[in-house]
């Protein structure tokens, strides 16, 4: 599924490209979706590996969303910081924003070594000192008071086994 291609090919996105539209299937509209576009622009930073693929595309239309590319942690935040900053001097048309943030590093860690593994809470740590960084950086850049943060997940993890997870990396 996060391929966007049958199992017995290779080709990512190939059912995207073949023309199905997987979006029509939804049973309702997404949040985003709903959003007046004249009233709140919708940004998303999602990293360059995933930028305008089959996934990314099926969670949010790119017709309503401008998504921008990151390559690292050190770059997410430099770029989400300049995107509030544009927001804060008016460069963006809209009066509010809604800046989505995906980073799924976190995500891959868990299903490699598993949520409580020493690999998993080295880049949450990782994470944590980011994140914190970059809200003393608005704080002190005076965009603290206009900017509301939320951090959410998009799922839990089951403990794995750790000679399952030694043999499914080949290592």
């Amino acid at each position: 599924f996060l391929k966007m291609s049958p199992i017995d090919i290779e080709t990512r996105d190939s059912l995207m490209k073949s023309g199905n539209n997987f979006r029509r299937l939804s049973w309702s509209p997404s949040l985003y979706d709903l959003m007046d576009r004249n009233l709140i622009a919708h940004v998303g930073l999602v990293h360059h590996r995933i930028l305008d693929t089959g996934l990314s595309n099926l969670l949010v239309d790119p017709k309503i969303r401008t998504d921008i590319g990151y390559a690292n942690m050190i770059d997410l935040f430099s770029k989400a910081k300049k995107i509030i900053k544009n927001m804060s001097k008016g460069k963006i048309p809209q009066p509010k924003m809604l800046l989505n943030i995906y980073i799924g590093y976190l995500d891959e860690l868990s299903h490699l070594y598993g949520p409580n593994s020493q690999e998993y809470q080295a880049g949450f740590h990782y994470f944590e000192i980011r994140f914190i960084e970059f809200i003393k950086s608005l704080q002190k850049d005076g965009l603290g008071e206009k900017t509301t943060l939320f951090l959410f997940s998009d799922h839990g993890q089951v403990p794995i086994d750790e000679i399952l997870a030694f043999t499914k990396n080949n290592i």
